[in-house]
């Protein structure tokens, strides 16, 4: 209804506002505390998140049918590059190396398809979207010893906390169809999004 895509479009239009607010002192803090690499890492990080809370907002405040169709396109791509965009932080200065940089190239590359595929397939084979999300989110596990060798305790815990709560707000999202659900998913994303953001932060203060 028109009634929760404006709800839908509100959650999502406060956390990009948000972000905006608290993308720039991390990038500053990247400044300081990183070199040029985790400066961009952070940077890419932070415009893929405001990518995705944009389209997301864009595609749920739109009502005429032929731009709808598109924001949802760009709305369905955007996930995949804010999940290719969380790993660039963390692979561009903690897992440096042989782990860090196959890891990034994997999770981009799987983007990049994702992307491609949704310019094609957006409203249909929703179930193999989501299982390419959550492989994308968790790929990081064949990765899990360098990754609990070199992360600091907080930041480990809040990419745990984060990737749990996206993988629960996935039930949300597939039965989307029933009232409030898809506002539910939302909240989901936005507590997904302030673990990764929290865990981006630890991390790289500590360096």
């Amino acid at each position: 209804s028109r009634r929760e895509e404006r709800w839908n479009s509100i959650s999502h239009a406060l956390a990009f506002l948000a972000a905006l607010v608290a993308f720039p002192p991390l990038v500053w803090i990247a400044c300081d505390r990183t070199d040029a690499l985790g400066v961009l890492g952070v940077s890419i990080f932070g415009l893929s998140m405001l990518f995705m809370l944009g389209a997301s907002t864009a595609y749920h405040a739109s009502t005429q049918p032929e731009r709808r169709r598109i924001l949802q396109i760009v709305d369905h791509m955007s996930i995949y590059i804010v999940i290719a965009g969380s790993y660039t932080p963390i692979c561009m200065t903690t897992l440096r190396g042989p782990w860090g940089w196959s890891l990034l190239a994997a999770v981009w590359l799987i983007a990049l398809l994702g992307v491609l595929l949704k310019t094609r397939l957006t409203g249909r084979y929703d179930g193999l979207s989501t299982a390419l999300y959550l492989v994308m989110g968790w790929l990081c596990l064949v990765a899990v010893v360098p990754i609990f060798e070199r992360l600091r305790g907080q930041a480990l815990f809040l990419l745990v906390f984060a990737g749990l709560t996206f993988s629960t707000g996935v039930f949300f999202y597939l039965k989307d169809h029933r009232r409030g659900f898809h506002l539910v998913w939302h909240f989901f994303v936005i507590g997904g999004c302030i673990g990764l953001y929290g865990a981006v932060l630890f991390e790289i203060s500590s360096i």
